[in-house]
């Protein structure tokens, strides 16, 4: 595993000396030559400096490579003018890096888009070959002061842009809180060192570790535990809008829809059987679909059916009654397969005279699905993948036709 820096140098004839200052270490380097001042300051164990044919031919190169040494390292690259030649820029910046290696990124200087090609090409390293992208750094030479005094620029919060925006796109699609709960963690605890007393974050980490056990309770269909984290949830980000203004901006923009995808799911008693409590599990079905979380859905599907029967028979306690649920089940069985020998006959009379019972049947044949489902795919005539997603939201949607119910 190396330390190895990427980057370019510019093609030009105005460098001037200037004093390259790094002020996170309160060290500077004297040189004309950006490039010298990062090896200098970070001590890597190779520059691989990307260079186009004009540059090779400049000459510059022998000259950095005659004061550093083995450290400077010329990669040839073409132009970059076609989508061809980006592709071979990317390939071969892809090669100059090991599994492992720690990358410093120079974006100093570059022809055209080159700075940002090599930006995307460390992004692209960090998933495929683990690279750690340790540091961002820029040379502002144009910021010079009357004493040729130049900031080294420290970029590396572009990289942590790049994990927030995965971080929430892995929310909003999968429902998978993992990395944006590292990330509001990292950020309640910087600010913790950074602010004092009263001035630091009080509720990032409340929510992040709220976000993660609503995603996993999402995840391991556990529906009532989502339902009540939900609540809490709504909560905890209706009162952190300065903490994030503050301390997590890049979730200052997002904070909004947020709170309004978790609100969604909110009941006030999750284990009452009441109405509340049915559109909430309904809301937490479509979330599911929604988050390409199938499986899930459709195994809370049929429970939401015994729920709805209970609740239609007047079972109006704890939604979590298992003789109750036993029973019910029981019943819808009885009804779909035509065999009423094990059910109670003054339930099946008043399930009989349900106006809504052909609809409650009907969709009770889901369970066959969740069946097949269970088994994965080892027994005859399995239904395959494809038909499978487009029946569970046909399901859902004959669900909701059941919604009405709760009107009456």
């Amino acid at each position: 595993m190396a330390r190895i820096v990427l980057g370019s140098i510019g093609l030009s004839k105005k460098y001037q000396e200037v004093n390259y200052f790094w002020p996170e270490e309160n060290k500077a380097y004297r040189t004309k030559y950006f490039l010298e001042a990062v090896v200098n300051l970070f001590q890597p164990d190779k520059y691989y400096v990307f260079c186009t044919p004009q540059i090779l031919k400049w000459g510059v190169i022998n000259e950095l490579k005659n004061c550093l040494g083995d450290v400077v390292k010329e990669v040839p690259i073409p132009e970059g003018r076609s989508e061809e030649e980006l592709w071979q820029i990317f390939d071969i910046c892809v090669a100059q890096v090991a599994e492992g290696d720690q990358i410093i990124l120079d974006v100093t200087h570059g022809f055209r888009s080159l700075p940002m090609l090599i930006f995307v090409v460390a992004a692209y390293l960090r998933q495929m070959k683990h690279v750690v992208l340790e540091r961002v750094v820029y040379g502002a030479y144009e910021a010079k002061d009357e004493n040729y005094n130049a900031p080294v620029f420290d970029l590396t919060l572009m990289v942590e842009l790049m994990d927030w925006f995965h971080g929430l796109d892995s929310f909003s699609r999968h429902g998978d809180a993992g990395l944006l709960k590292e990330l509001m963690a990292r950020a309640h605890d910087k600010g913790r060192l950074y602010g004092s007393g009263e001035e630091g974050p009080k509720l990032l980490k409340k929510a992040a570790r709220r976000l993660d056990q609503l995603s996993l309770a999402l995840h391991l269909s556990r529906p009532l535990e989502a339902i009540k984290v939900a609540n809490q949830l709504v909560k905890t980000l209706d009162g952190m809008e300065e903490e994030v203004a503050r301390w997590a901006k890049p979730l200052q923009g997002v904070i909004g829809q947020l709170r309004w995808e978790v609100a969604s799911l909110v009941c006030s008693e999750p284990h009452k059987l009441s109405k509340e409590v049915l559109k909430s599990q309904a809301a937490l079905m479509k979330y599911c679909i929604e988050k390409g979380l199938y499986v899930q859905a459709l195994l809370l599907i049929p429970e939401w059916i015994i729920s709805l029967v209970m609740f239609l028979r007047g079972n109006t306690d704890n939604v979590i009654n298992d003789d109750r649920r036993k029973e019910t089940r029981c019943l819808l069985n009885a009804f779909l397969y035509d065999d009423f020998s094990e059910v109670d006959q003054e339930l099946c009379q008043w399930f009989l005279e349900l106006p809504s019972r052909k609809d409650i049947v009907f969709n009770w044949e889901s369970v066959t699905t969740r069946n097949d489902l269970a088994h994965c795919g080892f027994r005859k005539h399995s239904i395959k993948a494809r038909r499978t997603k487009d029946t569970i939201k046909k399901l859902y949607n004959n669900l909701t036709d059941l919604l009405y119910l709760l009107e009456e």
